[in-house]
């Protein structure tokens, strides 16, 4: 079967089963809204309230592709992480590199790691949009729910969620009532997870809520990297002022330090090697006996002694002997800290609930990351500020809507300095500035009492400005050593110079149709677009991008039959990729024509398309077993994904014929003139698996008196896939499996609980993101970030 079949059998099966559902449809009395279904209860499947379209509503009635997980689906999946989120989501690709958060959903992403550069999928705290991946870490405490968006978000979230969003709901004060949670883990590799939250009244009509997490690990790798030395605490202020207003006032603070996040080296590209060894040259081009390199195991860390011997043995004959410190000199450390304060005031009207939240956000970084044969330093000091403003109509009239106005400001000074010992520094600083405005609306409106139409509509202007400067120049630690040997001697490059601004405006919409099929059956079909807009990159010329646009096609259903005790639910998607963004390293244009620039580029390389579908299944048997599966498919190619880059070997240091060195890429490439053209077009888009399936089970095993006992499992298989646009055959990985499980007892009244659990059973290094260490083609080092290991321990919760 093809696959295009399998997406068209999909959607077929979307709407035969809509006919396959309750006769009792005609008992439907609701108006205007979707059927409302049965509450959850002991017997039956837990009912779940998102805000996923600015209101609350069931999330079986929400028709839109989201994925929410509750407290406790959070705490039994060990996700105190945005990363960690990867395990519990199929349609996303969630990661911890240098420091920042990266989300791929359906395929598309970016790899937003300096200021810069700009995510694809939007991150909001508390309905607050987050603009840093670096400010996400160290808030999944005290948590309501997660909600995962799939596919283009461009009406109700605009800017940066092309590919979707990602929610973090925290909790809530509970007006008038004293209660609090505190709990611990430990684990093995020396673990200490505690968190905790406490709820005072103030008054009958109002709360403050203080709520913490410490996390504190050693590092899964042998050098001390990817541990964890996190603080955080939040503390929420609501009260409800008079009958009709409420306030809620959150100010939170995080510490993110330890020696952050560890990396692997995966290899060295042989084929651009194989082509420079074999010109002439004597000793100037001899770089050891590379097929004869002994790599460390997967798990010591770069910054660990063991790379010592590989550099002195197969690297450092390219330069002096003895010329490079050993890594150890030069260990990583995080020193990160992000918050901010949030208001949400909710105000019912007889035109329904008006909604403003300000708010307003810092983020600090002074990080210093080791790599493979070089460091990073990153230094921000970034501030934004955003309002938004909403009006939401009842849900019991015909004609629903969201109607709302928002605003953003950010600022943020940098100094990003990556270290090639090798080549030398690259130094970029300076400052970039974001101001939007956007006014939106989303309106439903009933047909009759089982159908709906949707329409939406949001214009948004972005204004984008960069000043700063970029420049290289042989490291500190060069000065005091040996002279460096004439191949890869350079004079200091001349600084690019940038300072400019530019403005984008886009119109975002959105158009679909509801149908209630049954009481607890729901039919939807959408077509919607996302924007995000372009930017800048340092490049004395040619330096800025255009937008990048999607528009997606989705036909979804959301079921619960058997009394409650079985939900399915099945969506088909298609989506066309324009305009496509991609932030990668390469060479740029220095104020030398001459002489090209080792930079971080965003370019737009194509257009991709992506289809597939997501099914998920849950099911009640008995009152004291639960089942689930879910399966995602999904085919993503570029349909076009060129771009250039310029011959290095007509390097006027270098000297060497043209040609003699090859692009560090896995795809197919041309040369014309002083100019590689490299053409990925056709290949699987990276950070997007085919498949992802998982499935998961508990048991409640009553112990008398109301105490109980749940063993869990849950296992997840992921399809090979590619982690960086360069195609590199070491950044390709292969097919994998992690399996979870836990065992708690549950104290009567839930007072409270103890698990013994162990997750990733397979003890498999999977890697989650790959990066070259220099985009010179004389150094095509592979590293890679890795999923945590296998770890277990005990964890304990005590409610009052």
């Amino acid at each position: 079967m093809s696959r295009k079949t399998m997406l068209i059998s999909a959607s077929a099966f979307v709407l035969a089963l809509s006919f396959h559902t309750n006769p009792a449809a005609a008992q439907n009395e609701a108006t205007g809204s979707a059927a409302t279904p049965q509450a959850g209860s002991s017997d039956g499947l837990e009912e779940i309230v998102v805000t996923a379209q600015r209101r609350s509503e069931s999330l079986q009635r929400a028709a839109v592709a989201v994925t929410a997980l509750n407290a406790e689906s959070l705490e039994r999946q060990a996700i105190t992480s945005a990363a960690a989120l990867t395990v519990a989501v199929p349609a996303l690709q969630a990661s911890n590199q240098a420091g920042a958060t990266t989300f791929y959903i359906r395929g598309i992403g970016a790899a937003a790691y300096n200021p810069y550069t700009e995510p694809a999928v939007a991150f909001n705290m508390n309905g607050v949009y987050i603009s840093r991946p670096t400010a996400v870490n160290g808030q999944f405490f005290d948590v309501q729910r997660v909600e995962v968006l799939k596919g283009p978000q461009g009406t109700l979230y605009g800017r940066n969620a092309t590919g979707g969003a990602v929610n973090l709901i925290f909790r809530k004060p509970d007006y008038g009532q004293f209660n609090g949670t505190f709990g611990a883990t430990y684990g093995n590799y020396d673990e200490v997870l505690l968190n905790g939250a406490l709820n005072v009244p103030v008054g009958e009509n109002g709360a403050l809520r203080v709520a913490f997490q410490t996390e504190d690990h050693d590092g899964y790798f042998k050098d001390g990297t990817d541990d964890a030395k996190d603080r955080a605490f939040r503390v929420s202020l609501g009260a409800q002022l008079t009958p009709d207003l409420t306030v809620n006032v959150v100010g939170d603070y995080a510490d993110i330090g330890g020696k952050g996040g560890g990396g692997s080296f995966l290899g060295i590209n042989g084929k651009v090697f194989d082509n420079f060894l074999n010109v002439g040259g004597g000793n100037r081009i001899a770089f050891g006996n590379l097929n004869g390199a002994v790599i460390p195991p997967t798990r010591v860390g770069l910054g660990n002694p063991a790379y010592t011997a590989l550099y002195n043995g197969h690297f450092l004959n390219f330069i002096t002997p003895g010329l490079v410190a050993p890594l150890p000199q030069y260990l990583s450390k995080m020193d990160t800290q992000a918050g901010g304060v949030m208001a949400e005031f909710n105000l019912k009207t007889s035109l329904g609930t008006v909604t403003f939240i300000p708010a307003y956000r810092e983020l600090h970084t002074d990080n210093f990351m080791t790599m493979i044969s070089h460091w990073l330093v990153d230094r921000t000091d970034q501030k934004q500020t955003s309002l938004e403003l909403r009006l939401a109509s009842d849900d019991a009239q015909p004609l629903r809507y969201v109607l709302g106005a928002y605003y953003f400001n950010e600022s943020a000074d940098f100094l990003i300095e990556p270290d090639n010992q090798f080549v030398g520094v690259v130094q970029e600083q300076g400052n970039v500035s974001t101001k939007t405005a956007a006014a939106f609306g989303q309106l439903t409106y009933a047909l009759n009492d089982t159908l709906r139409l949707t329409g939406g509509l949001r214009y948004t202007w972005e204004k984008k400005g960069i000043d700063g400067t970029h420049g290289i120049g042989i490291p500190a630690s060069f000065t005091s050593g040996p002279n460096l040997n004439p191949l890869i001697v350079v004079p200091a490059a001349p600084e690019i110079i940038i300072d400019t601004t530019r403005t984008f405006k886009s119109a975002t919409w959105k158009a679909g149709v509801e149908w209630d099929a049954g009481p607890q059956s729901l039919v939807y079909a959408n077509v919607g677009t996302g924007f995000k807009a372009g930017g800048f990159f340092f490049a004395q010329s040619n330096n800025s991008y255009d937008p990048e646009k999607v528009t997606s096609y989705v036909l979804g259903t959301k079921n619960r039959f058997l009394n409650n005790r079985l939900q399915f639910n099945l969506e088909a998607y298609y989506l066309k990729y324009r305009n496509q963004q991609l932030a990668h390293l390469a060479f740029v244009q220095g104020l030398d024509p001459t002489r090209p620039v080792t930079g971080f580029p965003t370019e737009n390389v194509g257009s991709s398309t992506i289809y597939g579908f997501e099914a998920s299944v849950e099911f009640k048997p008995v009152r004291k077993l639960l089942l689930g599966v879910d399966v995602n498919y999904t085919h993503s190619r570029y349909d076009e994904f060129k771009y250039t880059v310029p011959d290095i070997s007509l390097l006027p240091a270098l000297g060497l014929p043209s040609g003699t060195l090859l692009p560090s890429t896995g795809c197919a490439f041309s040369l014309s003139g002083a100019t590689y053209t490299i053409n990925c077009s056709g290949r699987q888009m990276f950070q997007s698996p085919e498949w992802v399936i998982s499935g998961r089970a508990s048991y409640t095993i009553d112990l008398g008196s109301g105490g109980s006992l749940v063993p869990a499992v849950q296992s997840r298989y992921e399809s090979a896939r590619w982690l960086s646009d360069s195609f590199l055959p070491e950044t390709h990985v292969g097919s994998n499996t992690r399996t979870d499980a836990s065992l708690t007892y549950n104290a009567p009244g839930d007072h409270w609980s103890i698990a013994a659990y162990v997750n990733n059973i397979e003890n498999d290094d999977v890697p989650s993101n790959v990066f070259l260490n220099s985009s010179h083609p004389i150094i095509p080092f592979v590293s890679a970030t890795l999923r945590p290991p296998r770890t277990y321990g005990i964890r304990a919760r005590v409610n009052f």
